[in-house]
């Protein structure tokens, strides 16, 4: 048995190495549930997260709050994601949240800041490690996973021409194909070395939104420094990445997002802060992989938690952006195999592309989750300090919007308030399922308030669904033809009897989706 094992193991290494693909062998890595099936089926949609910043990067529950926060963005625009660490000796491809909240919550000088240097060493010993941007290049690459989120890369450090010290990030980009979205390179480090470096390596280097290709130094939209590129949106950048891998270049791609403008940081005082850092480092004799750890929160500290803040923001805008182009890349992918299969021609007719649209018909929702940021609390009228984070939900809607997103067409027929909410909604959803929608001045948005505790677990939901009454059997009636031409239609428990009772005929008389069994004894009129 333990030949044979051998044996496997040789063989998968020989194959990982002749594809170029593959550099850790896959049978010392966990991969969850969620993920496996998302590598499985969608395999462009998965987004790589880091640890090292939970690890080393934030200070608890900053750290915690960031990562559930980041994961919880990549969900919300359609993509999944994958934080990926060790723990005790295994390494780990999306971590659950009681993985994010034990790894939050460890102690740092316990805990290994894993690069490629030192992962043999931490798996082999079973101790735990927060992997770096290079680290989580490496095994991202190993899983299949393309693209990667993260706050900012390492470099050239500023005086490199004494330490030679260069981040092991700017290796690992140069011979691994999987993107980088951040904000750039970390602001305490020697930018524009570092992006000749770069060059050297081959990695192409591109900015996100910026037409004066302006390189972002994190906690500002600014370096001084220029990219070659940019990419006005996720579907230009989708389309680069698809061919970068094509092309069989195997090397990575570096997307520069700058922090969102009204978190960013003065410029002159973050020079400054920066500079009394590195002199508090040197005087310290920090170096190595501790220098960055400790740099930061020098500098944290002197700008009295505002870069802390930055940090937080950018992060989370960069697994947006990393999730959005994930998504489009994946409807490439889709469309380039759908054309492939001779199912779908250049010539068929716009009536034809109707008639293959989905039809969602239900709730529309503006969720509000507060989580309470204190080890305890209870429901006793009390005060407590909590996270906001409010998105779109509703059953129909979700899957409407999930529909558009995977396949770029749908129409939904369902009820917001005429309000703020109510017109978020709408801008979700293309154009054409706006005729259908009710906007009801008789009622507010539908909406839920979610209040978790710190671990995520939600302890009370209260809602307001009335707005849903305003769907009644003459909408459904008047949009008729939006069910006879759909292959699919989809209803949720939202809608009343009458309604469901008035959709359910309709599709027996239409004859929607295919052949329907006209049984007047039917159960579903009962």
């Amino acid at each position: 048995m333990l030949r044979l094992s051998s044996i496997i193991r040789q063989s998968v290494r020989c194959v990982d190495s002749l594809l170029g693909v593959r550099s850790i062998s896959t049978f010392l890595i966990d991969i969850s549930s969620e993920v496996q099936n998302a590598l499985k089926f969608t395999p462009h949609r998965v987004v790589a997260l880091e640890s090292t910043i939970i690890t080393h990067g934030m200070p608890y529950p900053q750290n915690l709050d960031t990562a559930l926060a980041v994961e919880d963005i990549v969900r919300q625009e359609g993509a999944i994601p994958a934080t990926i660490a060790i723990m005790d000796g295994r390494i780990k491809v999306g971590l659950g949240a009681d993985q994010l909240h034990s790894l939050a919550k460890a102690d740092r000088d316990e805990t290994i800041k894993t690069s490629r240097r030192d992962m043999a060493y931490v798996v082999a010993s079973g101790r735990q490690g927060g992997t770096t941007v290079a680290g989580t290049l490496l095994i991202a690459n190993s899983v299949g996973i393309r693209i990667f989120a993260t706050g900012g890369i390492g470099g050239v450090h500023r005086d490199v021409a004494e330490t030679m010290d260069i981040s092991a990030d700017l290796i690992e980009l140069g011979r691994c194909p999987v993107t980088v979205v951040c904000s750039g390179v970390k602001s305490i480090l020697d930018i524009p070395r570092t992006l000749e470096y770069l060059e050297t390596n081959g990695v192409f280097v591109s900015t996100f939104g910026c037409e004066n290709h302006e390189f972002p130094a994190f906690y500002t939209r600014s370096s001084g420094s220029k990219a070659p590129y940019n990419f006005n949106d996720a579907i230009e950048a989708a389309k680069v990445l698809h061919v970068n891998r094509e092309l069989g270049l195997l090397s990575g791609m570096l997307i520069g997002v700058p922090i969102p403008e009204q978190c960013a940081l003065n410029r002159s005082e973050m020079d400054a802060a920066i500079k009394q850092a590195l002199q508090k480092s040197k005087q310290n004799g920090i170096h190595g992989k501790e220098a960055t750890p400790f740099i930061l929160a020098a500098v944290s500290q002197l700008t009295k938690g505002k870069s802390l803040e930055a940090n937080m923001a950018l992060i989370k805008n960069n697994a947006r952006v990393a999730a959005k182009i994930a998504v489009e890349l994946d409807r490439l992918q889709f469309h380039q195999h759908d054309s492939g299969s001779g199912n779908n021609t250049n010539q068929a007719s716009e009536t034809e592309n109707i008639n293959r649209t989905p039809l969602c018909i239900g709730g529309s929702v503006i969720d509000i989750s507060l989580t309470v940021l204190e080890d305890s609390f209870e429901l006793n009228g009390g005060t407590y300090h909590a996270e906001q984070y409010s998105s779109a939900g509703g059953v129909a809607r979700n899957i409407a919007e999930a529909i558009y997103k995977m396949y770029g067409n749908v129409h939904l027929i369902t009820a917001v308030g005429n309000d703020r909410n109510g017109e978020y909604i709408r801008q979700l959803l293309p154009e054409q399922c706006d005729s259908s929608i009710i906007k009801t001045n008789d009622y507010a948005t539908c909406n839920f308030s979610l209040l978790h505790d710190r671990q995520g677990d939600c302890r009370i939901i209260v809602g307001d669904m009335n707005a849903i009454q305003a769907i009644d059997p003459e909408w459904i009636k008047k949009n008729v033809h939006l069910l006879q031409q759909s292959p699919l239609t989809i209803i949720d428990a939202n809608i009343s009897e009458a309604v469901m009772q008035t959709i359910f005929r309709e599709c027996l008389r239409y004859n929607r989706p295919g052949k329907l069994n006209n049984r007047q004894d039917s159960p579903i009129f009962h």
